[in-house]
Formats: C-alpha cells, structure tokens, sequence
C-alpha cells in the first residue's frame, strides 16, 4: 500500500544517512505497540487513517492494526481521549493521514483536535492535515521532508522546501496536492 511504502521509503531514507529508525508495519503497527514505543524515540511518524469527529473532538482517531488474539488490551484505534495518557516526549510527531488536524475551537480551551493530545503528551512539535489528503501525493511530500531533516533542516524550513519541490513538479503543482500539511511548535 502506499502508506507502507511511505513507512519503508522514510526509513530508507534514515539508513541511508546511517540514522537509526525502526518501522511497524502491517500486524505489528497495533496500538499496543504504538503506546509502548512512541516514548523511545525523538521523532514518530504515523502513517495511517484519521477519522475526525468535529463535534465531539475526544471520538477523533487514527486506526492501528486489528488485534490477531485475544490478549491484546487495545481495539486497534487510537481515540484523541487516549492520547492525553501517552508517554510520547518527541521532538517531532508526524500524523501522516487525513484531517489530522480538525477539531471543534472551544472558549477557554482552543482547538480540540487530534494534535492537542500529543502536544499534552511531549511532543514539541507536531506535523498534521487540515483536509483529506492524497496518498502518493503526501508520501511523496513526506519523504521529501524527511530527507530535508536528515540534510540538517529545521522542521520548518524542511516542509516549507518539501512543498517548494512539489509545486515546481507540474503533476504536484496544485494546492490541494501538498498544501494540506501544516507544523506547529517549537
């Protein structure tokens, strides 16, 4: 799929430059293991499918794999509610999939959305859509950041110059094929 091939591409990209990554794909990209391992590491790239619930922003998820036995604790979909509990401690958090962003703005508290949690939890800085976004288009977006981190870019100059080599590519060019990323933080 291209969200594997996403995963596989961004880790290649990291060996190439002899950084270490690890990647869950398929069976193992559970929710358990996301909970267990997002705390090991300085950046967390997810690579999956978001449903926002703009009215009840805590039933935003993102889904993981489905539990093959019965001993697992979790559904496989990691609800926004849950990811006020987690360990995440990241420089980085990636939400590679649709409207990752979206949320419902309440007085007094700001933007309940999907990235709140992970702000919560450690992240400092967090990569999220605002629409539905294209597969191969946001892998293709996706690896171009990566490879701009791994040059020593900041976070910000990495996206903005990712972006910029869509739009000069006349098959990315348009708006809707890349400017769905935004990052917030530090």
């Amino acid at each position: 799929s291209d969200l594997e091939a996403e995963v596989t591409l961004i880790a290649d990209a990291f060996a190439s430059k002899g950084r270490p990554s690890q990647s869950f794909l398929r069976s193992a990209a559970s929710e358990e293991n996301f909970k267990k391992n997002s705390s090991r590491f300085s950046c967390v790239h997810v690579a999956t499918h978001g449903f926002i619930n703009e009215e009840h922003p805590q039933l935003s998820k993102l889904l993981f794999a489905q539990p093959t036995s019965g001993h697992e604790t979790d559904d496989g979909v990691l609800f926004a509610s849950e990811t006020y509990d987690l360990d995440v401690n990241a420089e980085l958090v990636v939400l590679s999939c649709c409207e990752s962003g979206l949320g419902k703005y309440i007085n007094g508290e700001g933007m309940m959305a999907m990235t709140r949690g992970f702000f919560y939890s450690g992240a400092r800085n967090v990569l999220f859509s605002l629409w539905k976004v294209y597969d191969r288009q946001t892998s293709e977006l996706m690896l171009r950041f990566y490879q701009n981190i791994l040059s020593d870019e900041s976070f910000s100059c990495a996206l903005r110059n990712a972006k910029l080599s869509m739009i000069k590519n006349g098959l990315t060019a348009f708006p809707s094929k890349w400017s769905g990323f935004i990052l917030i933080g530090n």
